[in-house]
C-alpha cells in the first residue's frame, strides 16, 4: 500500500525537486496508531484513526483484525520503508505474500518527538517536544529530551532534571496518559529494555505503573506471553532499539543492518510460533517504525568548529539545538537575518534554512501553538538535504582505539527518513506466513 508523498519545494520555492526533501503524510500518520488501536478494541471512538481511511479500513477487515482482545505493537526504531524493501531480511516471507501499510513520520523525524507522539497520540505540536536537544523557555536552557538532562551543566547525568524535582510531564504542552481509559476490562503495558524503562523520555511519555522493564528479547518476549494469559482487554507497547544503534554506527543499508535485521527476525519468528493457538486467534501483532534512516556522505559532513560556535554566540540567546539532521538556532530577536547568513555561508547549499518570518505550517499537522513552537524549535531551523549532515569538530584521543563517525542519521524529510510500514494482522496468520 505505497504512500506518496508531496515534494517539499511545492511549498519552498528556493527548494528543487531534486534536493530529495518531501513533506510529512499527516492524514496517514504515525501520531495516529494510539486511536486506531484504542478503535479497534472498542475502548472509545477517536477522531484521528487510520480506520478512517478506506484501503487501510479494508485490509484490516480483510486480516480479520477488527475487536481482538489483545493488540502487541512492536516499534523498531530506524526500520524505514526503504530500508525494509533494499535489505529483505525482516519477515520477508509474510510481506511477499500480504500487503504491509505504508506511513508517514513527523518533523523533526527524530525519536524523542515520535515516540512522544505515539504514545500520547498526538502530533508534536501539541505535546511540545519539538526535537531531541532543544530550548525549553521554562528552563532556560538546552535539554536533552530523550536523557531529560541539560548538556554542559554541572550535572549533565541521564535524568538530572528530574532528580532536581521538576516533574517532566509539566514541561509538556498536553500530556494524555497512556491509562487514560483503563478499566477492570482493559489494561496498556509498556515494555522497554531495562536501561531506558522510566528513564529519560520514558518519564515525558508514560506513567511508571504500566512501564515493564526487560533485560533481554528473550525476557521480554516471555513477560509479553504473562500478560497474555490476562482476562483483560490488553494493548501490549513494545519498544526495540537495536536497528537505530547499528544504523547510526554502520549505515541504515550496511551489511551490519543485513545483520541485525536477520538476527531479529529469527527473534519475532520464534516469538510468533510460540504462542499458544487459541491466543493466537485473538491477539494482533502490529509492527512500526518510528523513523527511517539516511545514509550521511563523508563529502556532505559539515564541520562547527569552536570558532563557528563563538561567532554564532553573539546573534543567540541560547545554545545551537540539534536534532540528527536538523539545527535549532535561537538568535535574539532583531538578529535572526544576521544569523541567518552566518549559517548559509556555512552550510552553502546542503539544507532548507527557514526562520520565523517563514511559513511553518507545511511540517505540522495542526494550527495548535502556533506562536510558541518557535519557542522550543528555535527561530532559526536548518533542514538538512539527503546525505548531509552537521558535527562538531573534535581530536580523537591518542588512546581511542576505535574512533566512531556516525554513518547514518535521521530528523529530516528524506524518503529513508520519512516512509516507515505498518504490519498489522493476527497472530495466527503470522504463523502460517513464516
Amino acid at each position: 500500500m505505497n504512500l506518496k508523498l508531496e515534494n517539499l519545494s511545492t511549498k519552498y520555492p528556493n527548494l528543487k525537486v531534486e534536493d530529495g526533501l518531501y513533506l510529512p503524510n499527516f492524514e496517514k500518520n504515525i501520531y495516529k496508531l494510539r486511536d486506531t488501536f484504542e478503535n479497534l478494541l472498542e475502548i472509545k471512538n477517536t477522531k484521528d484513526s487510520l480506520l478512517k481511511y478506506n484501503d487501510i479500513k479494508s485490509l484490516i477487515n480483510n486480516h480479520d483484525c477488527f475487536q481482538p482482545k489483545n493488540i502487541i505493537h512492536f516499534t523498531i526504531d530506524s526500520l524505514g520503508i526503504n530500508q525494509l524493501i533494499e535489505k529483505n531480511y525482516f519477515l520477508n516471507l509474510y510481506r511477499k505474500n500480504n500487503e504491509i501499510i505504508e506511513l508517514s513520520s513527523l518533523f523533526p523525524s527524530i525519536t524523542s518527538t515520535i515516540l512522544t507522539s505515539i504514545h500520547l497520540g498526538i502530533p508534536p505540536e501539541g505535546h511540545g517536544v519539538l526535537g531531541h536537544k532543544i530550548f525549553f523557555p521554562e528552563l532556560g536552557s538546552i535539554v536533552n529530551t530523550l536523557t531529560m538532562s541539560i548538556p554542559n551543566a554541572k550535572d549533565d547525568s541521564k535524568d538530572a532534571i528530574i532528580k532536581s524535582g521538576i516533574n517532566p510531564k509539566a514541561l509538556l504542552w498536553k500530556y494524555v496518559p497512556t491509562s487514560a481509559y483503563e478499566s477492570e476490562k482493559y489494561k496498556q503495558y509498556n515494555l522497554l529494555q531495562f536501561d531506558i524503562a522510566m528513564t529519560g523520555l520514558s518519564h515525558l511519555m508514560l506513567d511508571a505503573r504500566n512501564a515493564i522493564s526487560f533485560r533481554n528479547y528473550i525476557d521480554g518476549f516471555e513477560k509479553i506471553k504473562l500478560l497474555l494469559k490476562r482476562k483483560e482487554k490488553l494493548y501490549i507497547h513494545f519498544y526495540i532499539g537495536d536497528l537505530d544503534d547499528i544504523s547510526h554506527a554502520y549505515g541504515p543499508f550496511s551489511s551490519q543492518f543485513e545483520e541485525i535485521s536477520v538476527l531479529i527476525d529469527f527473534i519475532f519468528k520464534n516469538f510468533i510460533k510460540s504462542i499458544d493457538s487459541s491466543i493466537a486467534k485473538e491477539t494482533v501483532m502490529t509492527i512500526t517504525a518510528d523513523h527511517g534512516q539516511n545514509t550521511l556522505h563523508d563529502d556532505k559532513r559539515i564541520i562547527f568548529n569552536e570558532e563557528d560556535i563563538n561567532k554564532y554566540k553573539k546573534y543567540s540567546r541560547a545554545p545551537m539545538g540539534k536534532s540528527g539532521r536538523v539545527l535549532h538556532f535561537y538568535a535574539k530577536e532583531d538578529k535572526i537575518d544576521e544569523l541567518k547568513e552566518l549559517i548559509e555561508e556555512k552550510t552553502k547549499n546542503s539544507a532548507l534554512i527557514l526562520t520565523k518570518k517563514d511559513d511553518f505550517s507545511p511540517l505540522f499537522a495542526t494550527e495548535n501553538n502556533k506562536e510558541k513552537i518557535f519557542q522550543r524549535l528555535g527561530n532559526i531551523v536548518v533542514i538538512f538535504k539527503p546525505n548531509y549532515s552537521a558535527e562538531k569538530h573534535h581530536t580523537s584521543k591518542e588512546d581511542e582505539a576505535i574512533k566512531f563517525i556516525m554513518h547514518g542519521s535521521h530528523g529530516s524529510l528524506s524518503l529513508d527518513e520519512l516512509k516507515i510500514p505498518l504490519f498489522i494482522d493476527k497472530i495466527e496468520n503470522y504463523q502460517k506466513s513464516i
